[in-house]
């Protein structure tokens, strides 16, 4: 097996989601996984775990439809929020 080494000062910008149901999404990544809100407009929810840094955008769109599994598109993995991220990257709460 081959083992990959991300360098350590490799970063992640915010990622984007499209969700059907705001709230359902809310109760995954807030009480379950421990994102805290930081930023809201109608439809959008800015996701940190730092307080500072978003580090997921919901946008909720109750028509929207699942992509095909043969799309070519990354699986979305969930995983625990890490505080401390560093970085200077400023999102602003409905771009993307």
């Amino acid at each position: 097996m081959t083992h990959f080494i991300i360098d350590p000062a490799t970063t992640m910008g915010t990622v984007y989601l499209t969700i059907t149901s705001m709230d359902r999404a809310l109760r995954f990544y807030v009480d379950i996984l421990g994102f805290r809100p930081q930023a809201r407009q109608t439809g959008i929810v800015a996701l940190t775990a730092d307080g500072e840094t978003p580090l997921i955008v919901l946008r909720a769109q109750p028509a929207a439809r699942p992509r095909p599994a043969h799309d070519g598109a990354v699986p979305h993995r969930p995983a625990r929020a890490q505080s401390g991220r560093t970085g200077t990257d400023a999102v602003a709460v409905g771009r993307g």
